[in-house]
């Protein structure tokens, strides 16, 4: 009897994803990438919990990259990004734009 083990290679999109989000430890606490290696979006509601306005755009992104929902990438207001973020904050979203993850 023969027995085939198939195994997926992880997304590289995932650990790009992931690096982005690395420096933003108070925004990566809502992704599990310990019990699934690609990852679990753990809030759903992000009115539900306190954010700085700041950290509330950059998790409507963060989410609407991981998601790819329209309905997601909605919530993310980009004029109010372009005022509010720090320039690190602008500079990781135009680098998005550049070279987009898909994870």
């Amino acid at each position: 009897m023969f027995t085939t083990k198939i195994t997926f290679a992880p997304n590289p999109d995932t650990a790009n994803f992931r690096s982005m989000l690395k420096p933003y430890p108070k925004l990566e606490k809502y992704w599990d990438f310990e019990k699934h290696d690609d990852g679990e979006l753990l809030l759903l509601d992000d009115e539900s919990v306190y954010m700085t306005k700041s950290d509330r755009l950059l998790f409507r992104f963060f989410k609407a990259v991981w998601t790819g929902s329209d309905e997601d990438a909605l919530k993310f207001d980009f004029v109010e990004a372009a005022f509010r973020l720090e320039m690190k904050d602008r500079q990781m979203i135009a680098n998005f734009f550049i070279s987009p993850v898909a994870p």
